[in-house]
């Protein structure tokens, strides 16, 4: 399922189901919290998506959590917990807002996986000054069953083949109607690997263009071409740069007075996080401050010389 599907259910939902969890507690400084909704994230994303939602008990009944900090919550800190229970970047979720019945709730939407994730460390907590709870072990693969994230069994580890299957028989027969229904004079033209791509590592081998001649391409995943968040590419920057200190405001002001935001090669704008950049936008900044040693200075300079800075 899509974002905008799982959004609607989410705002539909009165009750938890195999697509729906409800978390009436959230405290992000509780390695239990954190081990409970890691199991949960795994599960929907291993049975297709699903979404989990702030500030609901079990009946969904508002319980009066303040979601602020779970809203404000970095999604690539999320990424890396996930990572470190599962040894996977998966970042296929975000977290967003919305309104039940007038209460703010946190709503945490997961798309599915295209491959099973597998605990590779146990999610072990303190339930008590003496007593260890384990909330998943090494090895296993979490599904959805109802309302709970439980083991997967044979028929979840079918079913998950069979979404699969359903994606790859869409994909190739989506393939097909392009060509059964091309026009007459249509061309089929098979396109060289070759030039710029947002990201090196990735398998995106187009290079993106203003030129409005130029063949259309669906973009790849921006958690792929665009993965720094502001913080991430300061410290790259600094890294690079060594020893020069850019600072949050350096990267504001250069932000601003290029308008970086607006430009779609250098910075993503998600529906529920906040804007992410790519590795070009990286090393525009890299190859600017090699010609002007001055350069974020300048545009500090420029920045005030601004309306709204």
């Amino acid at each position: 399922m899509a974002y905008a599907e799982l959004e609607i259910m989410a705002r539909s939902a009165h009750g938890e189901s195999t697509q729906c969890d409800f978390k009436g507690q959230f405290n992000p400084s509780s390695k239990m919290d954190w081990c409970e909704l890691i199991k949960d994230i795994v599960a929907m994303a291993n049975s297709g998506g699903g979404c989990i939602l702030f500030g609901l008990d079990d009946n969904g009944q508002p319980t009066g959590l303040d979601t602020t900090d779970i809203i404000g919550y970095d999604p690539a800190d999320i990424t890396n917990k996930v990572l470190s229970y599962t040894g996977k970047h998966f970042a296929e979720f975000r977290m967003g807002v919305i309104e039940k019945d007038g209460i703010r709730l946190a709503c945490l939407i997961v798309l599915g996986t295209r491959i099973p994730l597998v605990f590779v460390k146990p999610g072990t907590y303190p339930e008590s000054e003496s007593k260890q709870r384990t909330a998943f072990s090494v090895g296993t693969v979490y599904f959805r069953h109802g309302a709970k994230s439980e083991p997967g069994t044979s028929d979840d580890l079918a079913a998950f083949l069979d979404r699969e299957l359903a994606v790859v028989r869409e994909i190739w027969l989506g393939r097909l109607r392009q060509v059964v229904e091309a026009p007459a004079d249509a061309m089929i033209k098979i396109v060289p690997a070759q030039g710029v791509t947002l990201d090196e590592s990735s398998d995106l081998a187009i290079r993106l263009t203003n030129d409005p001649d130029a063949p259309a391409y669906k973009l790849a995943d921006p958690n792929v071409t665009h993965p720094y968040r502001q913080k991430e590419v300061l410290i790259k920057l600094n890294a690079a740069l060594n020893p020069a200190i850019i600072t949050p405001y350096h990267l504001q002001c250069t932000r601003r007075v290029h308008k970086i935001d607006a430009n779609p090669l250098y910075c993503y704008h998600g529906n529920f996080s906040s804007p992410t950049y790519s590795q070009l936008f990286i090393d525009w900044l890299i190859q600017q401050c090699q010609v002007s040693p001055n350069f974020f200075a300048e545009c500090k300079i420029a920045a005030k010389s601004l309306v709204h800075v």
